[in-house]
């Protein structure tokens, strides 16, 4: 019984411990040029909408706020437009990250928005 006590515990701290939908960037982040609404509106405009991203691959940057996929995860621009939808209504302004798989966990495949310093790009990569 105490065996299965303590099991039941360290699953539960591995669940609420998994960062899930978040707005947090690197520390470069706050001071960045870019912005989630500009970048929703370059990535809603990319075509064709299956056009297929890779994990980190850049797909669109403003200024030096740039989305890519990462932790295994991939997916297409209308993938992207959803994902960057979702940090939208979570409140977030510049950086963010959203889960790619059921769970809420980023580390299982995530979209990041984020500080680049250099970007392949200015509008869809």
């Amino acid at each position: 019984m105490k065996h299965s006590v303590i099991l039941s515990f360290c699953s539960l701290a591995a669940t609420t411990s998994a960062l899930g939908i978040n707005c947090r960037g690197s520390f470069a982040c706050g001071g960045g040029s870019g912005n989630l609404i500009n970048l929703k509106s370059i990535v809603d405009n990319i075509q064709p909408r299956d056009r297929f991203y890779p994990a980190q691959q850049q797909i669109a940057c403003t200024g030096d706020t740039c989305a890519f996929f990462q932790n295994g995860a991939s997916g297409t621009a209308e993938q992207v437009s959803a994902d960057l939808q979702a940090l939208l209504d979570h409140g977030c302004k510049k950086c963010g990250s959203v889960p790619t798989q059921p769970g809420n966990n980023v580390a299982d495949g995530q979209l990041t928005v984020n500080y680049v310093s250099h970007p392949n790009c200015q509008g869809a990569c």
